[in-house]
């Protein structure tokens, strides 16, 4: 995909990621207590711009042009956390760590959506004849 086949550029893309790993943080909040469990993470701008050059062989499902069916299991896009401190039982959630990218992901997320909603209204507004 080039980034002028979308009509919303990156932002498009980056919604997606920002929603996949969102679920990824989520998930090692959800199991910081839970022994042996490693942490995940995905590169976000390595995924982002391996997207907009679609020069990685990411692996597409369904419709081989639908961008927003990206196969993140075919991929080495998940990574494990390399912990400060390992916990006795073998977790490696370092749950305030967490908490700090799970608030960074989502002020990116937002500042894409509002990008996109804003350009809808936008569009909207010119398709009125600006009324």
């Amino acid at each position: 995909m080039q980034l002028s086949d979308s009509l919303f550029g990156v932002h498009e893309q980056a919604l997606l990621l920002g929603g996949k790993r969102a679920s990824l943080i989520a998930n090692n909040i959800a199991n910081a207590d839970t022994p042996g469990y490693l942490a995940k993470d995905l590169d976000f701008k390595r995924l982002l711009r391996a997207q907009i050059s679609n020069d990685d062989g990411l692996s597409m499902t369904g419709h081989a042009k639908n961008t927003s069916h990206i196969d993140f299991q075919s991929m080495d896009s998940l990574k494990y956390r390399i912990p400060n401190q390992v916990s006795a039982d073998g977790n490696t959630v370092d749950v305030n760590l967490e908490k700090s990218e799970f608030a960074n992901n989502t002020m990116r997320w937002l500042a894409s959506y509002t990008f996109i909603n804003q350009s809808v209204k936008e569009i909207r507004s010119a398709l009125r004849g600006g009324q």
